[in-house]
């Protein structure tokens, strides 16, 4: 699938490891993120991400295309997806932000 950053930080943690807004970041998370992206470049459809069940991959709530996946048990990244058909199964995933989801 394809897949794009809307934020610079986002684009600098993913190419370098390390970016100023996410400077507190842990090591270990910034790895994971990689791989995450990584597994979206990889699906062929959005059922690829859907059955892989540890990354909770959902849309959430009262929100219009924009969907939540687990990067571990704490960091999440919030993902909108511009469809390319009609039955929603493939698009282009622009992250949005990588957040910790239970505030630590």
């Amino acid at each position: 699938m394809e897949w794009d950053f809307t934020s610079r930080d986002l684009a600098e943690l993913y190419e370098t490891g390390k970016s100023r807004k996410y400077k507190g970041l842990p090591p270990s998370v910034a790895k994971k993120f990689i791989a995450r992206i990584s597994q979206i470049e990889a699906a062929e459809s959005i059922y690829d991400l859907w059955k892989t069940g540890s990354l909770q991959f959902k849309k959430l709530q009262g929100e219009n295309n924009l969907y939540s996946m687990r990067v571990d048990l704490h960091w999440r990244l919030e993902i909108e997806i511009d469809w390319k058909d009609e039955k929603q199964t493939c698009g282009c995933f622009k992250v949005k932000d990588l957040s910790n989801h239970y505030g630590d």
